[in-house]
């Protein structure tokens, strides 16, 4: 009888509390459970949220799990003295973890089906897992309850955003085009709006849930579950946008129906009359940040972009150290972001950097701002936590050495700075293949030490190396990670019908080592072999680099595109984006250049050979009728050499490319040669 009257008693006290104050149902620090920071999605934390100053430390970090199967793809939320945190193990399995935000230990640990997206508000985690939504409790992890009535086996069964609670209920939107209300204290459904596929996360204001889908916005009643309007846009959204509400004002992203380029577009939130819209040169944009009279947009090209909220007039552009895969966070004047792997702190004014580290950021995932500290998720699924520093601070949580190649060492420094009155005696001892500057060193009073660290790729086998070194001081210690990867130095390409190898590596199979059972090291998903490692691509634009020995992810970069299939040649790597090629390095996975073909119908055919590029692509008629083009390309600058026309009126033909020295032969209707020096034919059958 006391366990059930407890139970209806917090369950009353959350109703009520969310009743008497429907609009303000958490405090201030509380409303910082959302992705994005709140219920309007406007990446704007509390200015209590953020650090006290300006440079921070690595206070410390978690493993979640370091196997190849764990997932970490969602922020981490961190309120109320408690930091929590998902990894999930498979597509079926995952956990909630509770973290003491001051030492990093797990307080509890919940096991749950794969977690899509969660929120944290009046003392429950909201999980949206892949077959129900639960409430768990976040002083214990116990299950408050489940509903899975709303699961669905859609195949375009996709969570949208976080749940978003607020007066007393759950809100919660998927992207097969069903917005879900729930009852906050024991999850009974309370109404269903059925739209159509949603490209947009949903946001709350004024009673309101805005929701984007193709070219349309959506504006439901919070309470009746009932659509209020619909307003047809001239510009669609990009996957995963977000509709970021500010004083009346939805700010979001598009791509314009016309030109097909980016914009930042301002909308009233009364049938999204127009207010500005601003072309972004730039690709890949991410979603609007707003805050104090500012909107600020990051870019896949390593920008972040101030423009005025009420006009749209740029008020400053500023060009960081890496790509910025994902929306800046902002919290008392500053942003918060990760450029390429690093964690940067500029300033909100004019966008100058405070502070900035290389600590293996993975990208897409928010930088959160909360409790005075800041939390970022890393490439190998650790969470990490960074303070204001104390008398010692340390410019490196980890170091990743790249591709190395024999006698190619490159050295990396840490940067240790005293911050206090009296000298610090330091002693650094590392585990594993590098050499290090000194072992043992003294720090002036207010002063900094630059300790080398590289890499001994003669201790080193071929593949992936790790390690760490470990810096201990009067009051202190921290350890740093560090991996490489040392490769052969040479490489091979396989021919398109794998029938030869060219290269230094190839074995003859009458001398392959004999064994009686094969054993299996590890599975996964590859696309292509090159230089000794997998590379996997795909739909999201990310490619990654996999170690052959245990079947990691070494190098990662999202390069914004759908990718259909990856050329190598001389020591490049070529994209097929579908309508344009991308050349990047393969060795560090930075971009080179990219070419446009404008608009015309998917490329058919690619080959990369002598140093030249071919690339056919047909009109956008019928197959087999209208114009064939063949652009031939430079291959170290991507500059167009040729565009070559082919008229051609039969039907069932074969594509097919090949380049030999200066000549392009290409099989359609009737096999073609061109030399690639004039653009003109030598002959055709």
């Amino acid at each position: 009888m006391g366990r059930k009257f407890f139970a209806f008693l917090l369950s009353f006290i959350i109703s009520i509390q969310f009743v008497v104050f429907p609009e303000n149902s958490l405090s201030e620090e509380c409303r910082t459970g959302f992705q994005r920071g709140n219920l309007s999605r406007t990446g704007c934390y509390p200015d209590s949220c953020a650090p006290a100053t300006d440079e921070v430390s690595l206070d410390w970090f978690y493993q979640a799990d370091s196997s190849s199967s764990a997932s970490t793809n969602i922020a981490p939320v961190a309120l109320d003295n408690m930091v929590f945190f998902t990894a999930n193990n498979n597509t079926f399995t995952g956990r909630v973890l509770a973290i003491n935000p001051k030492n990093g230990v797990v307080v509890w640990e919940a096991n749950t089906p794969s977690v899509n997206q969660f929120a944290v508000a009046g003392g429950r985690v909201i999980a949206l897992c892949n077959e129900d939504l639960r409430s768990i409790d976040y002083s214990n992890g116990s299950t408050a309850w489940k509903n899975s009535d709303f699961y669905t086996d859609d195949p375009h069964y996709q969570t949208i955003g976080s749940p978003l609670v607020n007066s007393g209920k759950i809100y919660v939107a998927l992207n097969h085009g069903r917005v879900y209300c729930f009852d906050f204290a024991d999850g009974k459904k309370i109404w269903e709006c059925k739209l159509e596929e949603f490209d947009t996360l949903h946001s709350i204001s004024e009673g309101k849930i805005f929701v984007g889908s193709s070219r349309y916005i959506y504006c439901v009643d919070q309470f009746k579950g009932t659509k209020i309007w619909d307003s047809l846009l001239d510009f669609s959204f990009p996957p995963n946008s977000t509709l970021a509400i500010e004083q009346g004002k939805i700010y979001t992203v598009g791509i314009d129906e016309n030109s097909s380029k980016f914009s930042l577009y301002c909308l009233s939130t009364d049938k999204c009359k127009k207010i500005f819209a601003v072309p972004i040169s730039e690709r890949k944009v991410q979603n609007p940040v707003v805050a104090n009279g500012k909107v600020y947009l990051g870019t896949k090209d390593g920008q972040i972009q101030c423009f005025q909220a009420d006009t749209g007039k740029l008020v400053w552009k500023k060009t960081y150290s890496g790509s910025i895969l994902n929306s800046p966070t902002i919290s008392n004047g500053r942003l918060f972001f990760v450029a390429g792997e690093n964690l940067v702190v500029a300033s909100c004014a004019d966008g100058n950097v405070l502070y900035e580290e290389e600590v293996g950021a993975k990208p897409g995932i928010d930088v959160v701002p909360s409790m005075g500290k800041l939390f970022a998720v890393t490439k190998d699924s650790r969470l990490l936590s960074f303070d204001s520093p104390g008398k010692t601070s340390i410019k490196k949580s980890s170091i990743n050495f790249g591709f190395l190649e024999p006698k190619k060492a490159v050295s990396k420094d840490i940067e240790i700075k005293n911050n206090g009155d009296e000298n610090i005696e330091m002693t650094a001892v590392k585990t594993g293949p590098v050499t290090l500057s000194s072992e043992k060193f003294t720090i002036a009073p207010k002063s900094s030490y630059k300790l080398t660290a590289t890499p001994n790729l003669d201790l080193a086998k071929l593949g992936q190396s790790n390690g760490e070194i470990a810096l201990s001081w009067n009051d202190g210690s921290k350890k740093i990670p560090f991996t490489f990867c040392k490769i052969a130095g040479d490489f091979f390409t396989y021919a398109n019908d794998r029938s030869n190898v060219e290269g230094k590596k190839c074995v003859p199979a009458n001398q392959l080592p004999k064994r009686n059972a094969l054993k299996r090291m590890w599975y996964g998903i590859t696309k292509t072999y090159w230089n000794g490692f997998f590379y996997t691509f795909g739909y999201n634009g990310i490619v990654s680099v996999i170690e052959p020995q245990n079947g990691k992810t070494i190098l990662e970069e999202d390069f914004g595109r759908e990718i259909k299939e990856i050329y190598f040649d001389d020591g490049r790597m070529f994209l097929d984006i579908d309508y344009g090629i991308i050349c990047a390095d393969p060795l560090t996975l930075k971009e080179a250049w990219q070419w446009e073909q404008g608009k015309r119908v998917a490329q058919k055919a690619i080959c990369a050979s002598a140093g030249k590029i071919a690339i056919e692509s047909d009109s956008g008629c019928c197959e087999g009728y209208g114009n064939i083009f063949i652009d031939i390309l430079d291959q170290k600058t991507g500059k167009a050499m040729h565009n070559i026309k082919i008229d051609y009126k039969k039907r069932g033909f074969y594509y097919g490319l090949a380049i030999k020295d200066n000549l392009v032969y290409y099989n359609a209707d009737r096999l073609y040669c061109f030399n690639t020096d004039t653009g003109k034919v030598v002959w055709k059958t």
